[in-house]
């Protein structure tokens, strides 16, 4: 699921699971170990009779983007083959690895200058937009120029005729 940030909509990938065999051929069947309590996971109950060529469709799973952390996680596919004689034989197991990464937005430093804002975040944090609001509800971004350091990224706000300005910064 990549990197996302505290907040983000939360990202889904729909799965299926599909018989791959040629007919005539062995239906599958099977049942899900979920292990991936960080992932909103749906659709992922025991399967029977998928026959060949068909899919078992409707799995989802998306990464919760309410706590930041790393996440690595796994789906086990317990998998049978079966047939109408009454056979069941256990398919190796298949194993989904899901992963993302979900990170706090960077902390924006803001400092007085004479009657100037500066404002700084880390260079390690790239295609940030600084904006600015007077009453936190229209957001414009700054238009001052961006000067990079090897540590940080600063820009410099003129006060202005503002006695009042607020500052974010975002993706």
């Amino acid at each position: 699921f990549g990197n996302r940030m505290v907040g983000d909509t939360s990202p889904i990938a729909s799965l299926r699971v599909t018989n791959s065999a040629a007919a005539p051929a062995d239906t599958l069947a099977g049942t899900f170990i979920n292990a991936a309590p960080d992932f909103d996971v749906s659709g992922f109950a025991a399967m029977t009779n998928i026959g060949a060529g068909q899919s078992q469709t409707g799995l989802n799973i998306s990464l919760q983007t309410d706590t930041f952390g790393t996440f690595s996680q796994t789906i086990t596919l317990n998998g049978l083959g079966q047939n109408s004689s009454g056979y069941s034989g256990a398919l190796t197991p298949i194993t989904l690895t899901i992963t993302g990464e979900v990170a706090a937005a960077p902390k924006l430093n803001l400092s007085i200058v004479g009657e100037n804002a500066e404002l700084s975040w880390p260079i390690a944090e790239q295609d940030w937009i600084l904006e600015k609001s007077v009453d936190l509800t229209n957001w414009m971004t700054v238009t001052e120029s961006v000067v990079n350091t090897a540590t940080e990224h600063t820009v410099t706000i003129p006060q202005g005729s503002n006695t009042k300005l607020f500052f974010r910064l975002q993706k």
